[in-house]
């Protein structure tokens, strides 16, 4: 279909732009010809509205958010909300990702705010509204607009004002409209002469199937096809191109144009449109690295030894200079590394004083400066400015000659620069930390620009809608895992919402198959679909009936009968209950970590503790994880109470001998450590085994001069626990005793610290002292402290019975209160109460998935098995 010379040509997506100009640009070639004008939607609307604010009287004038501004307000809103409980950063973008599409959602669909707040079910559907409300007000406050909202806005202002009337409008590529779109559409076509855009379609000559073993071998298939059809214009498509692009691109290298190794300037054969964001363009890692140098806080070696392996910056003489400090200092595992620190080692380190570094001392000491001046919070815009400042006094991209991709990412960056400086979100002062968090933001969303004049293939996704014409088209990773593949449930909105609106489900499902179906007739006349028997040792099935339309066209010898999985061989499940366990004396795997994740989750439990399910635990042989550093300083502990016995002898000991003992012992562990990891080197050995020593001096410090007079009765004991018909072992860290017979449990933790409150108020959530302390037959136990030893602090906390001295001045903070003097039976007993109860329900087979807060479930090895995404379908059932 030719367009009019008079037609404004509207396209849903920049791409389906590109390809309107490329069919121009052949018909230009052999006839001169008026190219009409050609806009995306999007940038179309807006070029409208600001000319109609020109020559109106209107004062409602909207800046419209890009993608990076809008994903900026939403992850401010959502971070802000969320501060107390202390989300890593991966955790927010993740959210913010989910929020982001929740939000798209409901504009292209058009779902009423009435409806959001009817269906408000769940917490994250209370949040979702609430956040939004505030990214409206944000929005209506600063005169901002989201794309979608802008949709919405201009539909209003075309019925109120007419803003296009009497075009001519070719419509390309809206084959597949949501509600917000068809409204649109109708409004336009009130006013103006509306036609879509049709391709030719042709009858299929050729289809054939093709049955591999896996992706990989499908990719094999696709390199003898591109072989076979060189210089033709081929489409490859694939419903799983994020997992196999680069593969793919990585052979397409290798064997049709193995020159792109030799010449770096080579143009492309192929093109996709999934392109790699500029964050990720090496050059652009480069620049980034260097900018974060001025972080006073930046301590990783990795980022150092890249910035000094980096050659075009500086200088080119002192380049083989600075490659051999980097390679230096990256030898010696400097664990926290500074620009001071380097800076001290090029003046006093006589190994690199011979190399010619004066130049980057220099530039270290500019950095350090920068450290210093960049510590105080600054507008966006000043940032900008001093980073484009920093970059010219390094000489960055100025010593070597760049490349034309290079220049290409040069150029990027600095849009980028000028996107980040001129945003509209981000008005107060901002840290350097912040604003390098807002950069990022931008140059991961900003794809690299290639050259793509010279490419013959196309390499898309399956939801890509091409316009150009292919000689022949490839369509691979046609399973079942892939197209459909599995839509994941949003959570922030409800699913009766969804079913309502037909949202990814069966019927959203069918149109869109049909509309691909279409798409590929008009795509080519030559098309091969491939899929894989099976992904590693996963089985896959062929996508089922996708092109039964065309059965009779396929090679009999290739195609391949594969049984369809139906609706009617699943089964629902109730899988809250299990099996009541029977019989006395029941070992339980974990001990009394079993109780504690009933307590937080009854499903845990049973996965983890009944079934005996873990997650994958890979043990490192090169480092020392935080298990082992908790077993060093135990295994230390009790080799040096074992050997000096009591409080007395260790006040005997002067800080020199208290030393010499430490260092003894703990080289006696390190060398047993040594014999289960071989693979440590010795340089780290020694790191661990000063880091050990100096943390042992701290608590035997602290047990010395803050405690009272004590002996070690017992280190590392074994005790048999019975509760109901549960049985487990324990090991008791250390039991003391007091000059008056009075007894105290001491456990040791390196890890975090935990409020005492979990094992002190009902309901109690942390059952390890409550039950050493009730269910041992230990007597005349007075008190029980966690013994925290670690570098942030060493110090014992816990409980204590009040009245006794000795206990009562050490557990000073922890002991009971002068009112609640003789509840210590009283609290012996609750604690007995309550372990019984959970012992009682994990013999009863409970296993519901059902906590508080998820975050509880953080350390739970067993989460995928508790299908946690399945929770928000059964809060929405039907009977409910």
């Amino acid at each position: 279909m030719i367009p009019k010379s008079n037609d404004t040509i509207i396209c849903m997506t920049d791409s389906q732009v590109e390809d309107i100009k490329s069919l121009y640009k052949e018909k230009i070639e052999k006839k001169s010809i008026k190219i009409p004008p050609i806009y995306s939607i999007n940038r179309w609307l807006i070029k409208e509205y600001k000319e109609f604010c020109m020559v109106s009287e209107s004062n409602e004038n909207y800046s419209v958010l890009n993608g990076t501004e809008e994903k900026i307000l939403w992850e401010k809103i959502i971070k802000k909300d969320l501060k107390e409980q202390k989300f890593q950063k991966k955790q927010i973008q993740s959210i913010t990702k989910k929020v982001i599409s929740a939000d798209k959602i409901i504009r292209e669909y058009k779902i009423k705010n009435s409806e959001l707040k009817d269906y408000e079910f769940s917490d994250e559907e209370k949040k979702f509204n609430k956040w939004l409300n505030q990214f409206k007000n944000h929005c209506k406050q600063k005169s901002l607009i989201s794309k979608l909202s802008f949709i919405e806005f201009f539909i209003e202002k075309q019925i109120e004002h007419n803003i296009i009337e009497n075009e001519e409008l070719l419509l390309v590529g809206f084959d597949n409209q949501n509600p917000i779109y068809e409204n649109l559409i109708s409004v336009l076509n009130e006013k103006n002469n509306l036609r879509k855009y049709e391709c030719r379609e042709e009858t299929i000559k050729r289809l054939q199937e093709i049955k591999c073993e896996d992706a990989e071998d499908e990719i094999k298939e696709i390199i003898l096809w591109v072989k076979q059809n060189l210089k033709k214009k081929l489409l490859i498509i694939s419903p799983a191109l994020n997992k196999y692009q680069i593969k793919l691109q990585n052979e397409l290298d290798r064997h049709i144009q193995p020159d792109v190794y030799n010449e770096y300037n080579k143009k492309n054969i192929y093109n996709s449109n999934l392109q790699r964001p500029l964050s990720k363009e090496p050059i652009i890692t480069a620049a980034i690295n260097l900018l974060k140098l001025n972080n006073s806080h930046q301590t990783n070696l990795k980022i150092f030894f890249e910035s000094l392996m980096f050659n075009n910056w500086i200088d080119a003489d002192g380049y083989n200079d600075r490659e051999q400090l980097a390679n230096y200092i990256n030898d010696k595992k400097i664990p926290k590394i500074t620009i001071n620190l380097i800076i001290k080692l090029i003046k006093n380190d006589v190994k690199v004083k011979h190399l010619n570094l004066d130049s980057l001392e220099s530039t270290l000491t500019l950095i350090s400066k920068n450290q210093t001046l960049w510590e105080k919070k600054k507008t966006i815009t000043e940032w900008v400015s001093l980073t484009e400042q920093y970059w010219k006094k390094i000489k960055i991209f100025k010593i070597n000659i760049l490349l034309s991709f290079e220049n290409n990412n040069i150029n990027d960056l600095i849009k980028s620069l000028n996107k980040v400086s001129n945003n509209k979100i981000i008005d107060e002062l901002s840290t350097f930390e912040e604003y390098l968090e807002i950069l990022l933001t931008q140059l991961e969303s900003w794809p690299a620009t290639t050259e793509k004049d010279n490419s013959y293939i196309d390499i898309n996704g399956f939801e890509e809608n091409q316009i150009k014409k292919y000689d022949a088209i490839w369509l691979m990773n046609m399973n079942s895992k892939y197209c459909p593949g599995k839509r994941n449930f949003n959570p922030f909105i409800s699913k009766k919402l969804q079913k309502k609106y037909h949202i990814f489900d069966e019927v959203y499902t069918k149109k869109i198959d049909a509309i691909r179906l279409n798409r590929l007739k008009n795509f080519s006349t030559d098309i091969t679909i491939s899929y894989s028997k099976k992904d590693g040792e996963t089985i896959l099935i062929k996508t089922s009936g996708y092109f039964q339309d065309f059965d009779e066209l396929i090679c009999k010898n290739s195609s391949s009968k594969t049984k369809e999985i139906k609706s009617d061989d699943c089964e629902k499940i109730e899988d809250h209950m299990a099996p009541e366990i029977l019989g006395s004396d029941i070992s339980v795997s974990g001990g009394f970590r079993s109780l504690e994740n009933y307590y937080v989750c009854p499903a845990w439990a049973f996965y983890e503790n009944r079934l005996h399910a873990s997650s994958f635990y890979d043990d490192i042989q090169d480092e020392i994880s935080k298990m082992d550093r908790g077993n060093i300083i135990h295994e230390f502990l009790e080799k040096f109470w074992k050997q000096y016995k009591n409080s007395t002898n260790l006040a005997k000991m002067s800080e020199k001998v208290l030393q010499q003992n430490i260092d003894a012992i703990i080289n006696e562990v390190m060398l047993t450590l040594k014999g289960s990891k071989p693979y440590l080197t010795p340089r780290q050995i020694q790191l661990e085994s000063n880091y050990f020593k100096d943390i042992a001096y701290q608590w035997l410090s602290f047990e010395k001069t803050n405690r009272p007079s004590f002996k070690v009765i017992e280190s590392e004991e074994k005790y048999k626990i019975n509760i109901d018909r549960i049985t487990f072992n324990v090991k008791i860290d250390r039991i003391d005793e007091y000059e008056d017979g009075s007894r105290l449990l001491i456990d040791y933790k390196t890890g975090n610290e935990e409020s005492i409150s979990k094992w002190t108020k009902p309901p109690i959530s942390s059952l390890q002292m409550p039950i050493y302390i009730t269910f041992t037959n230990i007597n005349n136990i007075s008190a029980a402290g966690i013994g925290y030893i670690h570098n942030r602090n060493v110090k014992l906390v816990g409980l204590s019975k009040y009245g006794q001295d000795p206990i009562d001045a050490e557990l000073k903070d922890c002991s009971l209160s002068k009112k609640d003097e003789g509840q210590w039976p009283n609290l012996i007993n609750s604690w007995h109460k309550d372990v019984y109860e959970l012992a009682s329900g994990y013999l009863s087979g409970k296993a519901s998935v059902t906590f508080k807060k998820e975050n509880d479930l953080k350390y739970c090895a067993v989460k995928p098995l508790l299908r946690l995404a399945e929770r928000q379908f059964q809060r929405e059932n039907s009977d409910e």
